[in-house]
C-alpha cells in the first residue's frame, strides 16, 4: 500500500513538503517515503481538480478519498505527524463541500 503516488511528477516536492511539516520523520524512512508518495498523489488530485475538464473535480475528489483510504490503512504514518492527515482531511472537505456535499464536508472536518 506504499507505493501511492510513486513515479509522480510530483514526488519530490512531494517528499520535500513532508519533510518540511514532519521533521522528525527522516528518522522514520519507510513513514517518510510512505507519506511523500501520499502527498505526491494528493498533487495529482489538485492538478485534476483545477483542470478545465467538466467532470475532473469529481474525479479529483474519488481520486483524493482513495489517497485517504490508504492512509488510513497505514495508522502509522498518520500517526507519526498527523498534520499531513489534518490537512488531507480538511482538502477533501473542502472539496466536498464545493460540489455540493455539505454533510460529507462536515463529516470529514470532524
Amino acid at each position: 500500500a506504499g507505493a501511492v503516488g510513486t513515479g509522480s511528477m510530483f514526488a519530490t516536492v512531494g517528499k520535500q513538503i513532508v519533510e518540511e511539516e514532519c521533521p522528525l520523520l527522516h528518522a522514520q524512512p519507510v513513514v517518510l517515503n510512505f507519506l511523500a508518495a501520499l502527498q505526491a498523489r494528493f498533487f495529482e488530485a489538485q492538478s485534476m481538480y483545477y483542470s478545465i475538464e467538466p467532470e475532473s473535480k469529481t474525479l479529483a475528489l474519488a481520486v483524493g478519498f482513495e489517497a485517504m483510504e490508504t492512509l488510513m490503512s497505514n495508522l502509522e504514518a498518520a500517526y507519526a505527524c498527523p498534520l499531513q492527515a489534518t490537512k488531507h482531511f480538511r482538502l477533501l472537505s473542502d472539496w466536498s463541500l464545493a460540489l455540493g456535499h455539505p454533510k460529507r464536508a462536515r463529516h470529514l472536518i470532524q
